[in-house]
């Protein structure tokens, strides 16, 4: 598999991470505006928290480029979902985050455990 072929096979996927990842950082700083803390030293958390997961898993991606008579189980196939659908729903938990925080769908949100950002500090 030649890196087109590689880029286009996770393309769409790789798509769909970044502009959720772009949302989040968007909403993240328009509500850390108006709570007013924002912080540009905060600015550059977004790499470590949505940015280096999805290195992480397009790593994990060129495990599918491993001979599959090398890879016990077709583990090639199983781990790169899992790590998708992982980084996927933790990007989206701090979208429904930011939405709970400003209030929409805020008891639906809360009532599957969804803690509006800025609720509790880490």
């Amino acid at each position: 598999m030649n890196i087109i072929a590689f880029y286009q096979a996770i393309s769409s996927q790789l798509y769909i991470l970044l502009g959720l990842t772009i949302i989040d950082f968007v909403f993240g700083v328009i509500l850390a505006l108006r709570q007013g803390r924002f912080q540009w030293a905060k600015v550059a958390g977004y790499i470590d928290s949505d940015l280096l997961p999805i290195l992480g898993w397009v790593v994990v991606e060129l495990l599918r480029v491993i001979p599959a008579e090398y890879v016990p189980l077709n583990l090639e196939t199983i781990i790169p979902v899992g790590v998708y659908v992982t980084v996927f729903l933790k990007i989206f938990a701090s979208v429904a985050g930011h939405l709970a925080a400003v209030g929409v769908l805020n008891n639906t949100l809360q009532r599957v455990g969804v803690t509006p950002t800025g609720a509790t500090d880490k």
